[in-house]
């Protein structure tokens, strides 16, 4: 996958999927046997409709692009802030900043290091459960921030942005998708019209180490193209003195990807809770 591409679809989001509950919204009761309380928060860590300030740190490790087999290294920093509108709504603010390097896939071509263009997600949440499901919804917005314009669109987009998520007995299922179209911007260069939807789902136990799996499958209107990498890790919530802090290892295998797009890495996330 290209660094634009990547920037367009926020690829990182099950970082911002490995998050936070709200208190409101999880049960007041706690699982027995191996599940984890369901108020523990390794628990409340999986889910994007935070209510818990957070700045999760995602590290892609990527290799196999194009002919040379080139490696790519970003950086996404993405501070997650939940805003308590009334007693009844939150708005959940999701920022992912990239941060690039990208060795060249092909002869011909140059090494890329910049920032990338950033995204820009909210969710307006209510504070009651949905018939057991956690809901939300709102707009997302690209901005054409990227330090070299082959690592980003040079176009600004938005577009609607939706999760639906469900937690019992340690297990955390549901799905987040969006759709970005541009609207302004260079207009020599190609507009931006992308689709994301992915699925997710993980066990978290009650000694805070969660499995999990997801899949951020994205179609490429203009291009005609799917890309669908499969991701599958463990994390691990500690304390460190009174900083609680996750630690995640994913592994990640491209089922479909564009020509020259990378076709596996390894992902490291580290994932701050910021006491409020």
């Amino acid at each position: 996958m290209s660094a634009s591409s990547r920037n367009i679809i926020a690829a990182p989001m099950m970082a911002a999927l490995v998050l936070a509950t709200s208190v409101r919204h999880a049960p007041a009761t706690t699982g027995g046997g191996t599940g984890a309380a369901d108020t523990s928060l390794a628990l409340k860590l999986r889910n994007p409709l935070a209510d818990l300030v957070t700045v999760p740190i995602e590290t892609y490790f990527e290799f196999g692009s194009g002919s040379r087999n080139a490696r790519s290294y970003s950086l996404y920093v993405q501070p997650v802030i939940p805003l308590e509108l009334t007693d009844d709504w939150i708005l959940v603010t999701r920022t992912i900043v990239p941060f690039i390097h990208q060795e060249a896939a092909a002869a011909g071509e140059r090494d890329l290091t910049g920032i990338g263009d950033i995204t820009q997600s909210f969710f307006l949440s209510p504070s009651r459960l949905a018939r057991g499901w956690i809901v939300g919804a709102g707009p997302v917005f690209l901005y054409p921030s990227a330090t070299d314009s082959d690592l980003g669109t040079e176009r600004w987009g938005a577009g609607p942005t939706a999760a639906a998520i469900r937690q019992a007995g340690g297990w955390t299922v549901g799905a987040l998708a969006n759709h970005i179209w541009s609207f302004a911007g260079d207009s020599h260069r190609e507009g931006v019209s992308t689709t994301l939807v992915e699925p997710f789902v993980s066990y978290t136990w009650a000694n805070d180490f969660t499995v999990e799996f997801d899949s951020e499958s994205t179609f490429d209107w203009k291009q005609d193209q799917w890309t669908v990498p499969l991701t599958a890790g463990v994390s691990q919530l500690v304390n460190l003195g009174r900083q609680s802090v996750n630690f995640g290892l994913d592994g990640l295998w491209y089922a479909e990807h564009e020509a020259d797009g990378a076709e596996w890495g390894v992902v490291l996330t580290v994932t701050i809770v910021i006491p409020r």
